[in-house]
């Protein structure tokens, strides 16, 4: 497996350098770093990292809520532990994960590993989500379109589906276009019965 490649966004250059140690020791390839979020939200855009470790703490938080909005790059929190306050709002902001300092392997190996991993999975959970739904949708004007042609035809059910399908191979358009065509009237219908 490649190694990761990883931004780092902190104020203090000391924690930056203290995690630069912990994760090159790991492995990941550090590909950036940045002290405000400003600056980091355009090197996350040009370097397009695997993981970010983020230090929320200030104006990190925005870039935070930037990032968990946008959803495409799991960001793991650097939290002091006089900062445990904001654990529910890091969360909230889509932190796929949070280590507080003093920052070394055992607690940051396992953060990054369970926050790489859980925004695999939700990426492909929503991606399996959008596709059922699109499926139910493509069904439910199906469903409609098959009523139609029915309806003004005098075909049965098995009959009217068969007509959109063979109508969709035949034109070389995907079923919910055809249903789509049938529904707004662009496509004329077989003569009834």
């Amino acid at each position: 497996m490649k190694s990761q490649r990883l931004v780092i966004i902190a104020a203090e250059g000391q924690v930056r350098n203290e995690v630069k140690q912990v994760v090159a020791a790991l492995g990941y390839q550090v590909v950036g770093e940045g002290g405000n979020p400003e600056d980091g939200l355009r090197l996350i855009r040009r370097v397009q990292p695997d993981l970010v470790l983020l230090e929320p703490a200030g104006r990190g938080m925005a870039l935070l809520d930037i990032l968990g909005l946008e959803g495409e790059i799991p960001t793991v929190a650097i939290l002091s532990p006089q900062e445990q306050h904001l654990l529910d709002r890091v969360v909230g902001a889509g932190a796929a994960g949070v280590v507080f300092t003093p920052l070394g392997v055992l607690e940051i190996a396992p953060a990054l590993a369970v926050a790489s991993h859980n925004f695999r999975q939700i990426a492909r959970l929503q991606q399996k989500y959008r596709e059922l739904e699109e499926e139910l949708e493509v069904r439910k004007l199906v469903d409609r379109a098959k009523g139609k042609v029915m309806a003004c035809t005098g075909m049965n059910e098995s009959e009217a589906y068969r007509w959109l399908q063979k109508t969709s191979m035949d034109l070389q358009r995907s079923l919910k276009r055809v249903a789509t065509d049938v529904l707004k009237d662009r496509m004329e219908l077989p003569t009834v019965k």
